[in-house]
C-alpha cells in the first residue's frame, strides 16, 4: 500500500540506499528524508492542478480587509497549497493566505490541497515526489553531485510524465490541439458546443 514510508524508500532506492523500516527511524537516511519530505511534496503539488489533489469550497468574507484599494479578501483553506479556479470570476489575485476579488459574494474555488494520506495520491504523483525527495538527499547521504544530478533530472522527467498523464484525464474547459491549428491557419478559434 502506497504511504509516506514508500515514497521514502522509493526515494532511497533511487539513490542506492537500503529501505526504512519505518519512518522513525534513528538513521542518517530517515533524517535527511524527513527533513525535506514536507517540502518535496509541497514543491511537487505546486506544479500543477493534480486531479488526485483537488478539492471544492465555499470561502468566507474577511472583514476589514483590504486595508487600501477596492474588492474584497477571502481566507483560504487551511490546506490549500494553490488555488486553481475562482467560479465566476477571471480576475482575482492571491496575496498571503487570502483570495482578493474586485466584487463580493460568495466565491467557490477550485484548489490543490495539501495531501496527508498517501494512499490518495496517483501513483505517476507519488514517483515524481519520490525523484524530488531523492534528488534533495543525494548529496547528504551519498556525497555525490552527479547523483544529485541524475535525480534531479529523472524528476524533472517523472513530473512532466505524471502532469502529462494527469492532465488528458478529463477535459471540461480544455482546448483540443487542433483547435490551435485551425486558429493558427484560419485567425479563428471554434469554442466546443459554440458557434463560429
Amino acid at each position: 500500500m502506497a504511504s509516506k514510508l514508500s515514497i521514502i524508500n522509493m526515494a532511497l532506492l533511487e539513490i542506492g540506499e537500503g529501505p526504512l523500516t519505518n519512518t522513525l527511524d534513528d538513521s542518517s537516511a530517515a533524517n535527511a528524508t524527513q527533513a525535506i519530505y514536507e517540502d518535496c511534496v509541497d514543491e511537487t503539488l505546486r506544479m500543477h492542478s493534480w486531479n488526485c489533489a483537488t478539492k471544492r469550497a465555499t470561502l468566507a468574507t474577511v472583514s476589514g480587509v483590504p486595508l487600501w484599494g477596492s474588492g474584497t479578501a477571502y481566507q483560504l483553506p487551511t490546506d490549500c497549497i494553490k488555488v486553481v479556479e475562482v467560479a465566476g470570476f477571471t480576475a482575482w489575485k492571491i496575496e498571503g493566505r487570502m483570495l482578493y476579488l474586485p466584487s463580493g459574494g460568495s466565491p467557490a474555488i477550485a484548489y490543490v490541497y495539501k495531501m496527508s494520506d498517501e494512499s490518495l495520491m496517483d501513483p505517476l504523483l507519488r514517483r515524481a515526489i519520490a525523484m524530488r525527495l531523492a534528488s534533495g538527499v543525494a548529496v547528504r547521504l551519498k556525497g555525490s553531485q552527479e547523483t544529485a544530478t541524475a535525480c534531479f533530472r529523472k524528476w524533472q522527467d517523472a513530473i512532466a510524465e505524471a502532469i502529462h498523464k494527469d492532465a488528458v484525464e478529463g477535459n471540461i474547459d480544455r482546448v483540443w490541439p487542433m483547435e490551435f491549428v485551425a486558429a493558427h491557419e484560419t485567425g479563428f478559434m471554434s469554442v466546443p458546443g459554440g458557434t463560429e
